[in-house]
């Protein structure tokens, strides 16, 4: 296989492979009346995999604003509610593969290269940080804020830094279980467990 995986504002691809897309998927008026904006004002999100000359399989992602809580409506809020205001994440929206081609790792490729759109896209952009100290009760015992510029990085890599958090004079009321939690964008994003144990003092 002599595998490519291009963009919409690459190629336009499209009606040079067989409908794989669910028949009922069709019957959804938001969905339908959306789809051809995908590829008009999205086209950087679109992918197309071809294996020569041959258009064997593809993938269509939406940048939208979610706030991360489960939202029942999908796809159809996605294309409607969801492309409100300034993108936070990119939305899956389907992939699918030729018959001939499935079974070969394709569906693997396909996450990778949307990952990739979506670190490609995030580069450059501005995130609100800020660390926690949380008590085991939930009561927040300081905060710490900031801010960061996404960096570049490699197709379906994670973006990792790191904190050295100087702590001086702070005061633990009690013994217990506390953590700090990461918050990017107001998420909390990582929680990292802190034990306070209290050490008696040694007879003189």
């Amino acid at each position: 296989m002599k595998l490519r995986v291009l963009t919409h504002a690459e190629r336009d691809l499209r009606g040079t492979m067989p409908q794989l897309w669910p028949e009922f998927m069709s019957r959804d008026e938001v969905v339908s009346g959306f789809w051809p904006r995908l590829y008009d004002e999205y086209a950087d999100f679109q992918l197309w995999v071809v294996d020569g000359k041959e258009t064997i399989g593809y993938a269509s992602t939406l940048p939208v604003r979610w706030d991360g809580l489960p939202e029942p409506r999908g796809l159809s809020w996605a294309m409607s509610r969801g492309i409100e205001g300034e993108p936070s994440t990119l939305c899956a929206v389907v992939a699918g593969i030729a018959p001939p081609y499935r079974g070969k790792g394709l569906s693997s490729l396909l996450l990778r290269r949307m990952a990739g759109l979506a670190a490609a896209h995030e580069a450059g952009s501005k995130r609100q940080v800020e660390i926690q100290l949380v008590a085991g009760d939930g009561s927040i015992l300081f905060r710490l804020p900031g801010a960061l510029t996404v960096q570049q990085r490699g197709l379906g890599d994670a973006i990792r830094m790191d904190h050295v958090l100087t702590l001086n004079h702070v005061q633990f009321e009690r013994p217990g279980r506390y953590r700090f939690d990461v918050l990017v964008d107001g998420r909390v994003a990582a929680a990292v467990p802190l034990q306070v144990e209290e050490i008696g003092v040694a007879a003189h």
